[in-house]
């Protein structure tokens, strides 16, 4: 019946949200670290925006490396 429980229904965990939450952070972590060092070298050297574009690909690419690695 509507509304009631199912009680072979598989409980919503924490850990998953966990995990989800770890591994959005991971990727995020690496592009937004990526992107400060690119923009930094960019000020510092005169080179706008070829840095900047470097970092978010490597930021990204050490995103995504962490990401398996924790997974």
């Amino acid at each position: 019946m509507r509304g009631e429980d199912d009680p072979e229904a598989p409980k919503p965990s924490g850990a998953a949200w966990g995990k989800a939450m770890r591994a959005s952070s991971e990727l995020l972590a690496g592009i937004f670290v990526g992107s400060l060092l690119g923009l930094g070298l960019d000020r510092l050297l005169g080179s706008e925006p070829w840095f900047l574009l470097a970092g978010i690909g490597l930021g990204f690419a050490a995103g995504l490396r962490n990401l398996s690695r924790s997974l």
